[in-house]
């Protein structure tokens, strides 16, 4: 069994995170082998902790074409590991945003606040994507590349005054969204250290899965405390 795998790079803050070759399942499981050191890192953004929270994705018409799950598959990812990690959150249904996204085909034109206050949620984590794709253009192999930015926006920042933002469909404000958090993360899986060979649908839809819970586990480790392999 090979270990020390590295899959995936926070373009922000770099992170290799060693994988055994059981693959993510061993990464989910049995982050570390037994014995190892480990240091504990603070949440990046600490303020998601009992808030209620809607994990909205935005995709160039491309990607909705080509791969018509991801945002779904992707959303549903995120906000388990949310679910699973910070303390008290209620993350707002898949389904709910998605019906949103597709009843408001301006959305993403609304100021992030308002887009907030509309689904009725504390905080928006709005993630760009800028790059999704599931196979390696040499080999025609699964290889999974997911990159976006990621911001946290809060429907009533402390220090903003709520000032008259309008509704959906409406003009948009010029009120400046404030992001309480920001990042960049991609992942890339399988890496060019991993020379496993992915045939048949089921092994792909598998690695597809493997993919997505290891960008919402990445992304969902900025939100709260976690452990990491100690230098």
């Amino acid at each position: 069994m090979r270990r020390n795998l590295p899959l995936a790079v926070f373009l922000a803050i770099p992170l290799l995170i060693p994988l055994g070759g059981c693959g993510i399942f061993s990464f989910c499981g049995h982050l570390f082998a037994p014995g190892s050191k480990e240091k504990t890192v603070e949440a990046e953004f600490d303020g998601l902790k009992g808030q209620r929270v809607a994990v909205v994705i935005f995709a160039q018409p491309g990607v909705d074409f080509a791969h018509p799950r991801a945002r779904l598959d992707l959303t549903d990812a995120i906000a388990y590991e949310l679910q699973q990690h910070v303390t008290d959150i209620k993350v707002l249904p898949t389904a709910t945003v998605l019906k949103f996204q597709k009843d408001h085909l301006n959305w993403d034109t609304l100021p992030r606040r308002q887009l907030a206050k509309t689904l009725g949620v504390d905080y928006v984590l709005h993630l760009g994507m800028e790059e999704y794709t599931l196979s390696d253009p040499g080999s025609g192999l699964f290889r999974a590349r997911i990159t976006a930015d990621a911001n946290v926006y809060a429907a009533s920042p402390p220090d903003m005054p709520d000032i008259g933002i309008p509704t959906v469909g409406g003009p948009v404000s010029t009120t400046t969204d404030h992001s309480a958090w920001t990042g960049r993360l991609r992942v890339i899986y399988p890496d060019d250290n991993d020379h496993q060979i992915l045939t048949g649908s089921n092994n792909e839809r598998s690695a597809k899965g493997d993919a997505h819970l290891l960008f919402a586990k990445l992304l969902a480790r900025k939100f709260h405390q976690h452990k990491i392999p100690a230098e």
